[in-house]
């Protein structure tokens, strides 16, 4: 029985040393290349993996995903020139203050992994595409209205139950998923975006604001699996198209009910009620 354990203990030894050397191989080429790429190889701590002996000031891509890691690596944080950062598909729980000195990232994914918060100093970054779906969260920051470089925002398969009116303000937005979440309404301030493609599948929607309407850049819009009541369900499966109809005839008939609410003038006294009076 020793013996097995001792060879088993030996295999993985010689497993671990092969996986540094190829860990190693890969920051080597990285100080030339600057495109780092450690990708799908079961890593838990980069720090052990003696990072600090290699120079990687000068790259600007990071390729993490499909690996075991618990927190972003520190050591990333001082390449001031990354632009693109991949951890999908890990078990980070958290990021540190740290990442707001990535001033060069356009490019954060973050999907699938066991993030439940956003840190708001994310805002304080160039991004441009930012996906976090599939995690554990259950809001978004509200600072994440000053991403004015953003694009792309996907947050889809996550537990979040609002989202914070100030992403109404972003002004370069063009992409938005907000698809399987607990969403029961959409700020009117949403409606302000020039999307081109929104995806609201799978929440609790029960109705839609009419200003949606005003959103004509829209290209792309995904209501299903809603309990939708205003539009109907079985329209919104007819496309765009009938959910702009439906929403322009329901702001008519609100306009009209508001006009028709205000207080008329108050009619004549009969002249029996004048003498009376006098």
């Amino acid at each position: 029985m020793s013996a097995v354990k001792k060879t088993s203990d030996s295999t993985d030894k010689s497993t671990q040393k092969n996986l540094n050397r190829s860990v190693e191989k890969c920051l080597e080429e990285a100080q030339l290349s600057g495109v780092l790429k450690l990708s799908g190889r079961k890593l838990r701590d980069v720090a052990k993996l003696g990072t600090r002996s290699f120079d990687l000031t000068d790259v600007y891509k990071a390729d993490l995903s499909k690996n075991r890691l618990f927190e972003l690596p520190l050591e990333l944080t001082e390449c001031p020139s990354l632009e693109t950062l991949n951890l999908y598909q890990n078990n980070i729980k958290s990021l540190p203050q740290e990442i707001i000195y990535l001033q060069s990232l356009t490019f954060l994914d973050l999907s699938r992994n066991q993030l439940s918060v956003l840190p708001p100093c994310l805002s304080q970054l160039p991004l441009q595409v930012l996906l976090v779906s599939h995690n554990k969260l259950v809001s978004l920051p509200e600072e994440f209205g000053r991403l004015a470089s953003l694009l792309e925002l996907d947050a889809s398969c996550n537990e979040i139950s609002h989202i914070p009116p100030q992403l109404g303000s972003l002004p370069k937005l063009h992409s938005l998923s907000l698809r399987r979440n607990l969403l029961v309404h959409i700020p009117l301030e949403l409606t302000d975006l020039k999307l081109r493609k929104l995806d609201l599948g799978e929440n609790r929607l029960e109705m839609l604001p009419v200003e949606l309407r005003n959103m004509k850049q829209l290209e792309e819009l995904r209501l299903d699996s809603n309990p939708l009541r205003s539009p109907p369900a079985y329209l919104c499966a007819r496309g765009l198209v009938h959910v702009f109809k439906y929403l322009e005839t329901q702001a008519a008939k609100e306009e009209r009910e508001k006009n028709s609410s205000v207080i008329a003038p108050e009619p004549q006294r009969k002249l029996s009620q004048i003498c009376d009076l006098r």
